[in-house]
């Protein structure tokens, strides 16, 4: 960056850090930027960072809106999928920080054997796929979430996109957060989300937490629940921010 000091730097940076992050070490970072754009979370009350000089923070980031949504049934013959049978999708993240092949095999079979067809979205910026051969489909699509609509829920990892997907697009999810990574702090992510909408968190990973979430999940479905959230998508807001600091 010292090299090309004619070029504007701008981070967009997510805002949600783990508390023991060294929060110096961060301030530093950003003194490297002209501007810092901090995508705001689903259910954050307000982030302090946005106080700080040189950074604009603006509405949840969502790459897709409801209207890029296929209809249940295109979505559903698209990925031949039996529209009559339930259906979940399963994305847990890229495995570049944390290898995802043996819980993914797990979430797979106990869906499988409880009656439900599985797709398995592959992460196209993962380094090492792992093909999902227990899987009814595996997709690598982008975005996948124009086939969410087929899906009764997800069972997701608990990544910035992920969540702001589903809340935004309003696909019931069982989040399994990451805990390999050094400054996301997924769980937090995933338990605000939870308490705007019809989702779950499984903190550790087991069969049988698994088999409770998606009961206590199915409750909520059943009792009409769904994710209230407002239309804004903070994607214009960056863009208006970086086309502005061009002038």
């Amino acid at each position: 960056m010292r090299r090309f000091k004619a070029v504007r730097y701008v981070w967009v940076k997510r805002g949600l850090y783990k508390a023991s992050v060294d929060q110096d070490r961060v301030d530093d970072q950003l003194r490297c930027f002209q501007s810092v754009i901090v995508p705001a979370e689903f259910g954050d009350p307000g982030q302090t960072v946005a106080t700080r000089a040189r950074v604009s923070l603006v509405a949840p980031i969502v790459g897709m809106g409801a209207d890029g949504l296929l209809s249940p049934l295109d979505a559903c013959a698209r990925l031949r999928l039996d529209p009559a049978r339930p259906r979940v999708y399963v994305q847990l993240g890229a495995g570049n920080i944390n290898g995802i092949a043996d819980v993914q095999v797990r979430v797979v079979c106990t869906l499988q054997q409880r009656g439900y067809q599985v797709v398995v979205g592959q992460s196209p910026i993962s380094l090492r796929p792992v093909p999902s051969d227990e899987a009814d489909r595996e997709i690598v699509d982008y975005p996948n979430s124009r086939y969410f609509a087929a899906f009764d829920f997800a069972v997701l990892a608990a990544g910035y996109n992920s969540v702001c997907e589903a809340v935004a697009l309003n696909l019931p999810a069982i989040f399994l957060p990451n805990h390999a990574t050094q400054a996301d702090d997924q769980t937090l992510r995933a338990s605000m989300a939870a308490r705007m909408g019809p989702c779950e968190v499984v903190p550790d990973f087991s069969e049988a937490a698994l088999l409770e979430a998606i009961q206590k999940l199915q409750q909520r479905i059943e009792a009409g629940e769904v994710f209230s959230v407002p239309d804004a998508n903070g994607a214009a807001q960056a863009a208006a921010l970086l086309i502005g600091r061009r002038s």
